[in-house]
């Protein structure tokens, strides 16, 4: 087993496994040997992305199609990853807008929001809570260059990763005293 299945458990949960970062980070934890819980809206490329794993790196992987900027989301998480020892989290769910800011839908700035920071302070409150409880686990956040200042024309999506940056910054030494590792 390697260190890292010692340290955090079998399971990781990523989220945003459908594509990009999020897939990026879900191979490479297969190939060390984790299995894995993926969470994307899209079924089809999540069904794909897991026969893949599985075919590759012989590792247990599920699959939850599911909205997180959504509570409804957010809930159905919650409730199945209780069904396994996931000690990881990485979560690289979330999308960006970029244009004039007073030009944008709102509707779309505000789902932004939902998933980029909402999602990510009730995910790392619910894992970080559970990773704490026993002892040892891990949080993976993702933030962006354009976190440490105001971007023109990506103005909100800036904030919600300065949002991540922070958030990342702030509970890092509250939970190592706990054994949880944060990175952002």
């Amino acid at each position: 087993m390697s260190a890292r299945l010692d340290r955090y458990g079998p399971w990781a949960l990523v989220t945003g496994a459908s594509d990009g970062i999020g897939q990026a980070t879900a191979q490479r934890l297969a190939a060390l040997g984790f299995s894995l819980l993926l969470v994307a809206r899209r079924a089809d490329r999540l069904a794909m992305l897991a026969a893949e794993l599985r075919a590759a790196h012989g590792v247990t992987v599920q699959c939850l199609a599911l909205d997180l900027g959504t509570e409804a989301g957010l809930a159905t998480l919650r409730h199945e990853s209780a069904a396994h020892d996931v000690g990881l989290l990485v979560a690289a769910a979330g999308f960006g807008t970029s244009g004039p800011f007073l030009a944008a839908p709102l509707r779309e700035e505000l789902a932004m929001l939902d998933v980029n920071c909402r999602a990510v302070l009730a995910l790392t409150h619910e894992f970080g809570n559970r990773f704490a409880a026993r002892g040892h686990g891990g949080i993976v956040l993702f933030s962006s260059l354009v976190a440490f200042q105001g971007v023109p024309h990506a103005a909100a999506y800036a904030a919600t990763k300065a949002f991540v940056q922070s958030l990342a910054e702030g509970i890092a030494p509250e939970l190592r005293a706990r054994g949880v590792d944060v990175l952002a």
